[in-house]
């Protein structure tokens, strides 16, 4: 499957060359085609696959935690590496230069261990390693999509579509391949994890607002509202404790051995309950 940019934006984006490659894209690509060289060279490649591929089995039930993470470091084959490099670069560099490097780093770092440990989770059986950047990539693709959604490419450059529609046909394909498919080399069920824990955690804020908290904050508020109604009931009952007893004191004693303080507190008791018996 071939995608070509179309939109204006691409070409123009802040005056770069048509072939820049962002420092966070490139330390990756770099960082791929080293541990790619090494295992072609070393014979050491299905050793190291089950060692630090992702196995669903020894991921969950041998404690090889370091799998999900080391997975979408290996690559099996020159255009297996060369296809998730492209797509990373070519819907990746915008994603970078919107959001910066270090939150590219995390995204990239959390779609693909995301989708490496929900494809574990589903074939935890499985003893059969996986390798490949495509959960990460298939993550930053569905990131661009939800940046500039209206953005054109042309499939197979022909066919001129959105991004977004294009994203949603390849979410249903890889859902319908990795259920019919399950022999296949290629892992359809990373892809569309990619795009599911990339999604999650785009939308982590919307989600968790979604949960019913206005109940707790109601709660709060009724039980403030209720402290306050306690309090002001405690405060009128020592309000009229005390002005009791400067009647009495005024009964015995007269106006004018009330202190001015006793005098004050009489006045203010009097315009209160005047208020309080006015009509609404």
């Amino acid at each position: 499957m071939r995608y070509q940019y179309t939109s204006k934006g691409f070409r123009t984006t802040v005056n770069r060359p048509h072939f820049f490659v962002p420092q966070g894209i490139k330390t990756i690509i770099i960082i791929n085609i080293i541990i790619y060289i090494f295992l072609e060279l070393s014979g050491l490649k299905s050793d190291i696959f089950r060692q630090f591929g992702l196995i669903p089995s020894k991921t969950l039930f041998e404690a090889y935690i370091w799998q999900p993470f080391t997975y979408m470091f290996l690559h099996d084959g020159f255009f297996h590496i060369l296809l998730n490099m492209l797509f990373l670069w070519m819907f990746g560099k915008d994603v970078e230069q919107s959001w910066g490097k270090i939150t590219f780093y995390k995204y990239y770092l959390v779609t693909g261990v995301g989708s490496g440990m929900l494809n574990a989770i589903i074939h935890h059986d499985s003893t059969i390693p996986v390798v490949g950047a495509s959960g990460a990539v298939f993550g930053i693709l569905l990131a661009f999509a939800m940046l500039y959604p209206n953005r054109i490419v042309l499939l197979y450059g022909l066919v001129p579509i959105k991004i977004k529609y294009l994203v949603i046909g390849l979410a249903i394909i890889a859902l319908f391949s990795s259920i019919l498919m399950n022999n296949s080399r290629v892992s359809h069920l990373t892809h569309l994890s990619g795009m599911i824990t990339g999604y999650i955690y785009l939308n982590w804020r919307w989600l968790s607002s979604r949960k019913p908290k206005f109940t707790k904050k109601k709660q709060v508020s009724r039980t403030y509202s209720l402290n306050q109604n306690k309090k002001k009931k405690i405060d009128n009952r020592l309000i009229q404790q005390n002005v009791d007893e400067i009647l009495d004191k005024l009964n015995e004693n007269g106006w004018e051995n009330l202190t001015d303080t006793e005098q004050k507190i009489l006045y203010r008791a009097s315009e209160e309950y005047s208020r309080r018996d006015q009509p609404n």
